[in-house]
């Protein structure tokens, strides 16, 4: 918190404080940069999750797993086999699907509006 705040040039306080004001904290900075570099880890490289974990920060591969369950809902490892899961409301918007419309996606891949 101290170096972030030197790093901007301002005091601990008035860091925290401009947060507060923008509806943001330190620690979700910090979960949201470690979340985005650990989904970013898994899904480009095959390093083992230990060593991502010791590269996002985490000291042990148990905390990681736990906190990166808590920011997706899933494990890495269903994560790296999965990939990044759509948000279904991208579905929608991706094919123009109204209220109402029912989207089913076939074993084919293809998709079907109703």
């Amino acid at each position: 918190q101290d170096q972030a705040a030197k790093l901007l040039h301002m005091s601990t306080r008035t860091l925290h404080r401009q947060l507060k004001d923008e509806g943001a904290s330190l620690q979700q900075l910090k979960d949201e940069t470690r979340r985005e570099r650990a989904s970013d880890l898994l899904y480009r490289t095959e390093r083992p999750i230990k060593q991502i974990a010791a590269a996002v920060g985490f000291r042990n591969e148990k905390s990681f797993i736990r906190a990166f369950r808590q920011w997706t809902g899933h494990s890495p490892a269903e994560f790296r086999v999965n990939g990044p899961l759509p948000n279904i409301d991208d579905w929608y918007a991706a094919f123009n699907v109204q209220p109402g419309d029912k989207l089913y996606i076939k074993p084919d891949k293809r998709v079907r509006i109703w």
